[in-house]
């Protein structure tokens, strides 16, 4: 029943189930997983538009039981990025006062002379 090609088919089939010792599978075992390849290779695949109905049940039962996760994630991200903000722009405007201060210590300076 196998040809020439039974070596690459079962090395296939190794990969793909992850079959862990070669050795222990029986002849029989390989003979009806491939069976059940060419069955399973038989049954048309659904479509997006087929599963979009479960894809919704899925979406609602995530935005339920994480939505309020996510949402609290999400405000305290916004509050710690307008605290962020806010620091930078009180460096920015100290950075500015101690520059205008060294230029003012420094026309003082030098006009006194």
């Amino acid at each position: 029943m196998f040809s020439s090609t039974q070596p690459l088919q079962e090395e296939a089939l190794v990969k793909k189930y992850k079959i862990k010792d070669r050795k222990k599978k029986k002849p029989e075992d390989i003979e009806n997983i491939l069976l059940m390849e060419e069955e399973l290779s038989q049954i048309p695949r659904p479509s997006w538009w087929n599963i979009l109905p479960v894809q919704l049940v899925r979406l609602t039962i995530f935005l339920v039981t994480g939505g309020p996760t996510l949402v609290r994630e999400y405000l305290a991200y916004a509050r710690e990025e307008k605290r962020r903000r806010e620091r930078e722009k009180e460096e920015e405007e100290e950075e500015e006062r101690r520059i205008q201060e060294e230029v003012r210590e420094g026309r003082g300076g030098g006009g006194s002379r």
